[in-house]
């Protein structure tokens, strides 16, 4: 990541607009390099987004039937990369972007890595199709939702991954309500949000991950967290899969939503299930093992909890590593 002065300062325009969450009148691609550059170190980051998504999506048991996906809004195309990685099933990848420097790169991209797979530029007519987005939110006017809407309207599936800010959670949610489908996650029901709820109004349904350990002894990776003023120690996320075809959903889980905060004698959480938001307690008295490895920076996920008033009393599932 030996990067000149101009390249920084391009990276940190690129960053500041992202940042900015306006709609995207006019491409900001300016040149394939651009996209290049950009691929190298900001699209990083999405991508290990990108894989917490998937590694949650492997956990549910679940992947898109369909042959076919549409990236739309590709990009550099990391998004498709990181779906073809994870379900060899997809024969044939569909991009589309403002911007033709963004669909070469990306189309370029995928070629290489992944040969055997057919690329086209433009949406799929006539068959279902997995629709992937991934941080399109911030960029889209009242046209563009249109637009999307339609696409969306037309898609089998649906795999769509933001940056964890409140701003861009809630306007997820807001697609989540809008479009009624089955939810395979994050939400493990299909009642009305509850974030939703007036009395949750500070709240926001966001995760955390973290990148690769190798990251933090990378001399690169510190010189870009330093560079672009990026806190790299966790990254959050907000995301959202739909599958007109699922059926079912398991029952009695809840999810955990984004940090855990851990104290002397307890953790506190947020959890989310179909009666809503709930902050819980778990104490170290009660689970040692389990508040040992909250305390050593283990996130949970999905829960099965009983609850005694605000005090986890018994658990019954948590995906714990051992």
């Amino acid at each position: 990541m030996r990067l000149s002065g101009h390249q920084w300062q391009k990276l940190r325009e690129l960053r500041q607009f992202f940042l900015s969450a306006q709609p995207n009148r006019a491409s900001y691609w300016d040149s394939e390099q651009t996209v290049e550059l950009y691929d190298q170190t900001l699209a990083v980051r999405i991508g290990w987004r990108w894989d917490a998504v998937i590694s949650q999506l492997r956990s549910l048991h679940w992947q898109p039937r369909e042959k076919l996906f549409l990236d739309w809004g590709c990009g550099s195309g990391v998004a498709s990369r990181k779906i073809l990685e994870a379900f060899p099933n997809f024969e044939c990848a569909y991009l589309a972007d403002l911007s033709s420097h963004a669909e070469h790169y990306a189309a370029k991209a995928i070629r290489t890595k992944f040969p055997s797979v057919s690329v086209r530029n433009g949406t799929p007519e006539g068959e279902p199709f997995c629709l992937v987005l991934s941080h399109v939110l911030g960029e889209l006017d009242e046209r563009s939702e249109e637009l999307l809407a339609t696409i969306v309207g037309r898609a089998s599936s649906l795999i769509w991954v933001e940056g964890g800010s409140a701003t861009l959670s809630k306007k997820l949610v807001l697609w989540r309500e809008r479009l009624d489908w089955p939810v395979i996650a994050p939400c493990t029901h299909r009642r009305h949000c509850g974030m939703l709820a007036p009395e949750n109004h500070l709240h926001w349904c966001h995760f955390l991950t973290r990148p690769p350990g190798e990251t933090f002894m990378s001399a690169e990776w510190a010189e870009f967290a330093k560079e672009l003023e990026i806190d790299h120690r966790t990254i959050a996320f907000s995301y959202l899969v739909l599958d007109r075809a699922a059926t079912n959903q398991s029952a009695g889980l809840a999810r955990s939503i984004g940090s855990t905060r851990v104290y002397k004698a307890l953790a506190k959480l947020q959890l989310c299930d179909d009666d809503g938001l709930h902050d819980v307690e778990l104490m170290k008295r009660d689970f040692p093992e389990l508040w040992k490895a909250l305390k050593k920076g283990w996130s949970p996920d999905l829960l099965q909890v009983e609850i005694n008033g605000n005090r986890i009393s018994k658990l019954l599932e948590t995906g714990k590593p051992e």
